[in-house]
């Protein structure tokens, strides 16, 4: 996500050399595919930042937060299967199913882990 993130602000050539390295091929040079990765980037950041709110009152955005740890769980299947579909080297399937798991599981754990109250409160 963070990766996906930095692309709105990094120049094409930068962003085409790291995806060399990954082994995943170079950017194809079509106005709409630079036109998807930036403003998916910008998605990510607004994502981002509305997590970022969210988490300051979770009580008050429960509803919210629910919907977000669904959305990472169902992420972590569709992100496998586009990621097979496109063909993607196996850690990175990996990685993106790992990083939906742990981004929907650790929230889902928290929400549900029984709260030890002291009798002060």
């Amino acid at each position: 996500m963070i990766l996906n993130a930095v692309s709105v602000l990094l120049p094409l050539r930068w962003i085409e050399s790291v995806l060399v390295w990954c082994g995943v091929g170079s950017i194809p040079n079509a106005v709409l595919f630079q036109y998807l990765l930036r403003g998916s980037g910008f998605l990510l950041i607004s994502i981002g930042v509305l997590i970022w709110v969210i988490a300051g009152d979770v009580v008050r955005y429960r509803p919210l937060v629910i919907t977000i740890i669904c959305i990472f769980l169902a992420g972590a299947p569709v992100s496998l299967w586009i990621d097979v579909l496109v063909g993607l080297p196996r850690w990175w399937c990996v990685l993106d199913v790992t990083i939906c798991l742990v981004g929907g599981g650790l929230p889902l754990l928290l929400c549900v882990w029984p709260i030890k109250r002291t009798p002060d409160s």
